[in-house]
Protein backbone atom coordinates (compact mmCIF):
# COMPACT_ATOMS: atom_id res chain seq x y z
CA UNK A 1 0.00 0.00 0.00
CA UNK A 2 1.23 3.69 -0.74
CA UNK A 3 1.94 6.17 1.10
CA UNK A 4 -0.73 8.28 -1.19
CA UNK A 5 -3.53 5.87 0.61
CA UNK A 6 -6.27 7.85 1.42
CA UNK A 7 -7.70 7.51 4.88
CA UNK A 8 -11.31 7.86 4.62
CA UNK A 9 -13.01 5.96 6.69
CA UNK A 10 -12.78 5.50 10.57
CA UNK A 11 -15.40 3.30 11.26
CA UNK A 12 -17.45 3.35 14.81
CA UNK A 13 -19.14 0.30 15.38
CA UNK A 14 -21.11 -1.32 18.05
CA UNK A 15 -23.93 -2.12 18.82
CA UNK A 16 -21.76 -0.18 16.84
CA UNK A 17 -20.26 3.75 15.88
CA UNK A 18 -18.83 4.73 12.64
CA UNK A 19 -16.17 7.28 11.30
CA UNK A 20 -14.80 8.49 8.05
CA UNK A 21 -12.60 10.45 7.12
CA UNK A 22 -11.98 12.69 3.47
CA UNK A 23 -8.92 13.39 2.60
CA UNK A 24 -5.34 12.15 0.98
CA UNK A 25 -2.29 11.76 3.42
CA UNK A 26 1.23 10.96 2.31
CA UNK A 27 2.60 10.66 5.37
CA UNK A 28 2.70 8.10 8.60
CA UNK A 29 0.15 8.74 11.02
CA UNK A 30 2.84 9.78 14.04
CA UNK A 31 2.39 7.67 17.80
CA UNK A 32 1.04 9.73 20.79
CA UNK A 33 2.65 9.61 24.36
CA UNK A 34 0.86 7.22 25.94
CA UNK A 35 -2.15 6.24 23.33
CA UNK A 36 -2.40 3.25 21.75
CA UNK A 37 -1.60 3.02 18.13
CA UNK A 38 -3.61 0.45 16.06
CA UNK A 39 -3.34 -1.17 12.15
CA UNK A 40 0.22 -1.45 10.44
CA UNK A 41 1.48 0.76 7.11
CA UNK A 42 -0.25 4.02 6.51
CA UNK A 43 -3.82 2.27 7.59
CA UNK A 44 -3.05 3.17 11.79
CA UNK A 45 -5.30 4.80 14.25
CA UNK A 46 -4.03 6.68 17.45
CA UNK A 47 -6.84 6.02 20.38
CA UNK A 48 -6.62 6.61 24.03
CA UNK A 49 -8.04 2.65 24.30
CA UNK A 50 -7.09 -0.10 22.11
CA UNK A 51 -9.59 -2.47 23.65
CA UNK A 52 -12.40 -3.23 20.94
CA UNK A 53 -10.58 -1.16 18.29
CA UNK A 54 -9.69 -3.02 15.15
CA UNK A 55 -8.49 -1.74 11.60
CA UNK A 56 -8.98 -2.72 8.64
CA UNK A 57 -7.93 -1.71 4.85
CA UNK A 58 -10.07 -2.44 1.94
CA UNK A 59 -10.59 -0.71 -1.38
CA UNK A 60 -7.91 2.24 -0.74
CA UNK A 61 -9.49 3.25 2.63
CA UNK A 62 -8.96 2.50 6.56
CA UNK A 63 -11.72 1.53 8.42
CA UNK A 64 -11.47 1.70 12.32
CA UNK A 65 -14.39 0.20 14.10
CA UNK A 66 -15.01 0.94 17.72
CA UNK A 67 -16.79 -1.92 19.83
CA UNK A 68 -16.85 -2.10 23.10
CA UNK A 69 -19.42 -0.61 25.25
CA UNK A 70 -18.80 1.01 28.56
CA UNK A 71 -15.64 2.80 27.32
CA UNK A 72 -15.55 6.58 26.03
CA UNK A 73 -12.84 6.72 23.30
CA UNK A 74 -10.62 9.37 22.07
CA UNK A 75 -9.52 9.40 18.17
CA UNK A 76 -6.51 11.55 17.81
CA UNK A 77 -7.30 12.82 14.35
CA UNK A 78 -4.40 12.86 11.84
CA UNK A 79 -2.98 16.55 11.44
CA UNK A 80 -4.13 16.66 7.36
CA UNK A 81 -7.59 15.12 7.97
CA UNK A 82 -10.91 18.10 8.15
CA UNK A 83 -13.63 15.97 7.03
CA UNK A 84 -15.32 12.80 8.01
CA UNK A 85 -17.62 10.79 7.01
CA UNK A 86 -19.46 9.01 10.21
CA UNK A 87 -21.55 6.19 11.01
CA UNK A 88 -23.16 5.58 14.46
CA UNK A 89 -25.16 2.93 15.54
CA UNK A 90 -26.75 2.52 19.05
CA UNK A 91 -27.93 -0.23 21.31
CA UNK A 92 -31.00 -2.52 20.64
CA UNK A 93 -33.69 -2.77 22.91
CA UNK A 94 -34.42 -5.99 24.70
CA UNK A 95 -37.29 -7.93 24.48
CA UNK A 96 -40.14 -8.54 26.79
CA UNK A 97 -41.39 -11.99 28.55
CA UNK A 98 -45.08 -13.44 28.11
CA UNK A 99 -47.13 -12.29 25.46
CA UNK A 100 -44.75 -9.34 25.17
CA UNK A 101 -43.03 -7.67 22.11
CA UNK A 102 -39.03 -7.67 21.10
CA UNK A 103 -36.87 -4.72 21.19
CA UNK A 104 -36.58 -1.78 18.63
CA UNK A 105 -33.18 -1.64 16.68
CA UNK A 106 -30.51 0.85 17.85
CA UNK A 107 -30.61 4.48 16.05
CA UNK A 108 -28.72 4.87 12.91
CA UNK A 109 -27.09 7.94 11.77
CA UNK A 110 -25.14 8.22 8.75
CA UNK A 111 -23.23 11.37 7.72
CA UNK A 112 -20.74 12.24 5.06
CA UNK A 113 -18.27 15.33 4.58
CA UNK A 114 -18.49 16.47 8.24
CA UNK A 115 -16.27 18.76 8.89
CA UNK A 116 -13.82 18.35 11.92
CA UNK A 117 -11.54 21.15 13.10
CA UNK A 118 -10.80 19.27 16.89
CA UNK A 119 -7.70 17.19 17.05
CA UNK A 120 -9.22 14.51 18.71
CA UNK A 121 -13.12 12.85 18.50
CA UNK A 122 -14.80 11.36 21.69
CA UNK A 123 -16.31 8.26 20.98
CA UNK A 124 -19.02 6.04 23.18
CA UNK A 125 -20.63 2.89 22.15
CA UNK A 126 -23.91 1.90 23.42
CA UNK A 127 -24.58 -1.06 24.76
CA UNK A 128 -27.97 -3.51 24.10
CA UNK A 129 -30.53 -3.24 26.33
CA UNK A 130 -31.35 -6.47 28.76
CA UNK A 131 -34.01 -9.06 27.77
CA UNK A 132 -36.93 -9.44 30.47
CA UNK A 133 -36.18 -12.84 32.54
CA UNK A 134 -38.36 -15.51 32.05
CA UNK A 135 -41.47 -15.91 34.37
CA UNK A 136 -43.09 -18.41 36.33
CA UNK A 137 -45.88 -16.60 38.37
CA UNK A 138 -48.07 -16.20 35.30
CA UNK A 139 -46.97 -12.19 34.82
CA UNK A 140 -45.07 -10.67 32.07
CA UNK A 141 -42.07 -8.38 32.42
CA UNK A 142 -40.43 -5.37 30.05
CA UNK A 143 -36.88 -5.18 28.88
CA UNK A 144 -35.02 -2.24 28.99
CA UNK A 145 -33.69 0.11 26.24
CA UNK A 146 -30.27 0.16 24.76
CA UNK A 147 -28.01 2.87 25.20
CA UNK A 148 -27.33 5.94 23.14
CA UNK A 149 -24.41 5.69 20.97
CA UNK A 150 -22.15 9.22 20.78
CA UNK A 151 -19.44 10.78 18.53
CA UNK A 152 -18.53 14.53 19.71
CA UNK A 153 -15.56 17.03 19.06
CA UNK A 154 -15.31 20.53 19.69
CA UNK A 155 -16.51 22.64 17.21
CA UNK A 156 -18.81 19.92 15.73
CA UNK A 157 -22.35 18.87 15.96
CA UNK A 158 -22.10 16.30 18.14
CA UNK A 159 -24.28 13.03 16.93
CA UNK A 160 -26.30 11.24 19.51
CA UNK A 161 -27.93 7.77 18.14
CA UNK A 162 -30.75 7.04 20.79
CA UNK A 163 -30.65 3.60 22.15
CA UNK A 164 -33.81 1.04 20.75
CA UNK A 165 -37.06 0.76 22.46
CA UNK A 166 -37.73 -2.06 24.38
CA UNK A 167 -40.84 -4.86 23.90
CA UNK A 168 -43.49 -4.64 26.57
CA UNK A 169 -45.85 -6.53 28.50
CA UNK A 170 -48.87 -4.96 29.34
CA UNK A 171 -48.20 -1.26 27.47
CA UNK A 172 -47.62 -0.31 24.07
CA UNK A 173 -43.81 -0.68 23.25
CA UNK A 174 -40.67 1.82 24.84
CA UNK A 175 -39.64 4.49 22.06
CA UNK A 176 -36.40 4.48 21.29
CA UNK A 177 -34.30 4.64 17.98
CA UNK A 178 -36.93 2.27 16.70
CA UNK A 179 -39.76 1.52 18.54
CA UNK A 180 -40.03 -1.60 20.83
CA UNK A 181 -42.51 -4.17 20.19
CA UNK A 182 -45.78 -3.72 22.23
CA UNK A 183 -48.12 -6.29 24.50
CA UNK A 184 -50.74 -8.77 23.13
CA UNK A 185 -53.62 -7.47 24.55
CA UNK A 186 -52.67 -3.07 24.11
CA UNK A 187 -53.77 -1.31 20.69
CA UNK A 188 -50.95 1.60 19.85
CA UNK A 189 -47.43 1.92 18.16
CA UNK A 190 -44.13 2.68 19.83
CA UNK A 191 -42.16 5.37 17.93
CA UNK A 192 -39.32 5.40 16.80
CA UNK A 193 -36.61 8.67 16.54
CA UNK A 194 -37.14 10.60 13.19
CA UNK A 195 -34.15 10.12 10.92
CA UNK A 196 -32.51 7.40 12.88
CA UNK A 197 -35.30 4.74 13.15
CA UNK A 198 -38.91 3.41 12.30
CA UNK A 199 -42.51 2.41 14.70
CA UNK A 200 -42.52 -0.69 16.65
CA UNK A 201 -45.55 -2.47 16.02
CA UNK A 202 -48.35 -4.12 18.25
CA UNK A 203 -49.33 -7.44 19.44
CA UNK A 204 -52.63 -9.18 18.93
CA UNK A 205 -54.99 -11.66 21.13
CA UNK A 206 -58.14 -13.58 20.13
CA UNK A 207 -59.30 -17.00 18.76
CA UNK A 208 -57.69 -18.76 16.03
CA UNK A 209 -58.37 -22.68 15.01
CA UNK A 210 -60.91 -22.85 18.00
CA UNK A 211 -57.70 -22.48 20.17
CA UNK A 212 -57.08 -18.96 22.38
CA UNK A 213 -53.57 -16.86 21.57
CA UNK A 214 -51.93 -14.19 22.96
CA UNK A 215 -48.91 -12.93 20.83
CA UNK A 216 -46.42 -9.69 20.81
CA UNK A 217 -45.54 -6.75 18.74
CA UNK A 218 -42.53 -6.73 16.99
CA UNK A 219 -39.34 -4.10 17.02
CA UNK A 220 -38.89 -1.34 14.07
CA UNK A 221 -35.80 -1.62 11.95
CA UNK A 222 -33.22 1.37 10.75
CA UNK A 223 -34.70 0.44 7.73
CA UNK A 224 -38.73 0.37 7.80
CA UNK A 225 -41.51 0.06 10.69
CA UNK A 226 -42.57 -3.74 12.58
CA UNK A 227 -45.29 -5.10 10.78
CA UNK A 228 -48.15 -5.96 13.47
CA UNK A 229 -49.05 -9.37 14.87
CA UNK A 230 -52.57 -10.78 13.14
CA UNK A 231 -55.45 -12.19 14.46
CA UNK A 232 -53.91 -15.66 13.06
CA UNK A 233 -51.53 -15.83 15.83
CA UNK A 234 -48.50 -14.62 13.95
CA UNK A 235 -46.56 -12.39 16.19
CA UNK A 236 -45.51 -9.36 14.65
CA UNK A 237 -42.67 -9.18 12.28
CA UNK A 238 -39.10 -6.89 13.37
CA UNK A 239 -38.46 -4.01 10.86
CA UNK A 240 -35.86 -4.20 8.06
CA UNK A 241 -32.35 -3.07 8.81
CA UNK A 242 -31.23 -0.03 6.53
CA UNK A 243 -28.55 -0.38 3.78
CA UNK A 244 -25.36 1.97 4.61
CA UNK A 245 -24.13 2.07 0.73
CA UNK A 246 -21.06 4.52 1.65
CA UNK A 247 -18.95 0.95 3.14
Amino acid sequence: MSLSQSLKRIVALAASTLLTVTTLVSFSLPAQAQAATVGTGNCVATVDNASGVSVTSSGGFCFVAFKTTGITYSWTKPAHVSVIDLLVVAGGGGGGARHAGGGGAGGLIQLTATPVTASTVSVSVGAGGAGAAARSDNNGAIGTNGTNSVVSAAGMTTQTAIGGGAGTQGTVGNNGGSGGGGSCCVAGSSSGTPGQGNAGSQGATGTFNSNSFWVGGAGGGAGAAATAATSSAVAGTGGAGAVVSWI
